[in-house]
């Protein structure tokens, strides 16, 4: 669960964050976790970090912390009722690129809404992708209690000053809602903010957005509001998430997030108010029942890596999963 556009394959060494933060009125939540990758992509380690923070934009860095479990990529690592796997997996992500892209040039380029190239082509462009997962299964008692709102990022860290570069909490919100080819900056905003800041920095460009979308679309009376409904449903940008329910990601609402989830037919949605469907949709096929939930990469001649970055799954294990044989949250499509 990050932010988008975060290459790997370079000499950098990255941690990765994932937070918890309870509603207003709930109870605290526990403190985030970390994952750091080391440059050779050889050893991971998972710290569980003493000091709780929430999302005040507080800076977290250096060593502190109690190590909860590290060991070699590739493999499965089971300590203290934790379960960790970083590794190269299928690629669980499914769009139609040709759709997606022919939609939002007749929207930025046009001024018009274009929903029927997704009736026309119908193709998965991540089918036989790989990418590289972190997996961690981890007790109820370090996420919290209640409904948690989990986001994550990815900073530099080791070799260079500790800075954030990536962040993720809920499916296309880069590539989306925040993709105006005339104000690319503002990626860069969400990347390195965090969710407290997203009302003050990015829900102006998310109403606008789904405003002009609506209108474009005809699908609304009152575009306007259309749009702050729209901020309302998506910042801050976190993934809820009620401990111990059945997870689901749908236009119903967000709760958690099953790796078969059809997400992008419900951002899509979302985002224009008019039902639609690109025609491509996770294979339930690459999706196993046990640890780390996630079938063998793809090995084909043709295999492709999806380089656009980390898909990260968070599952909870006592009274409750957040979907049916694990949840996820892809990182690169943020």
């Amino acid at each position: 669960m990050k932010g988008t556009e975060f290459f790997h394959g370079t000499s950098c060494d990255v941690e990765c964050r994932i937070d918890f933060e309870a509603e207003a009125g709930a109870s605290p939540q526990s403190a985030p976790l970390i994952v750091r990758h080391c440059s050779e992509g050889q050893e991971i380690s998972i710290v569980g970090k003493v000091t709780k923070i929430q999302a005040t934009g507080e800076a977290v860095g250096g060593d502190k912390g109690e190590l909860l479990i590290e060991g070699d990529t590739g493999k499965v690592h089971s300590k203290s009722g934790i379960r960790a796997f970083v590794g190269i997996a299928p690629d669980m992500f499914a769009v139609d690129g040709v759709a997606f892209h022919n939609l939002q040039n007749a929207f930025y380029n046009e001024h018009r809404y274009d929903g029927d190239w997704f009736l026309r082509h119908r193709q998965n462009f991540f089918n036989d992708r790989n990418i590289t997962a972190i997996v961690l299964e981890v007790p109820n008692h370090l996420v919290g209690k209640g409904t948690v709102h989990a986001w994550a990022t990815v900073s530099l860290y080791g070799h260079a000053p500790e800075m954030q570069v990536s962040r993720w909490g809920l499916p296309l919100i880069t590539h989306l809602f925040l993709n105006d080819p005339g104000n690319q900056e503002v990626k860069e905003i969400y990347n390195e903010s965090v969710p407290s800041d997203d009302i003050a920095l990015l829900s102006g460009y998310i109403a606008d957005f789904t405003q002009k979308m609506a209108t474009y679309a005809g699908s609304v009376m009152n575009p306007e509001e259309y749009g702050k409904q729209m901020v309302s449903r998506l910042c801050p940008i976190t993934l809820p998430y009620e401990l111990g329910t059945a997870a689901a990601f749908d236009l119903a609402g967000f709760n958690g997030r099953p790796l078969g989830d059809d997400v992008v037919d419900v951002m899509l949605t979302l985002a224009s108010n008019r039902p639609l469907q690109d025609g491509a949709a996770p294979d339930r096929n690459r999706i196993r029942t046990e640890f780390p939930y996630l079938v063998s990469p793809t090995r084909r001649k043709n295999r492709r890596m999806s380089y656009h970055g980390t898909h990260i799954v968070v599952i909870e294990i006592l009274g409750g999963s957040w979907g049916a044989g694990a949840p996820g949250a892809s990182a690169d499509k943020s």
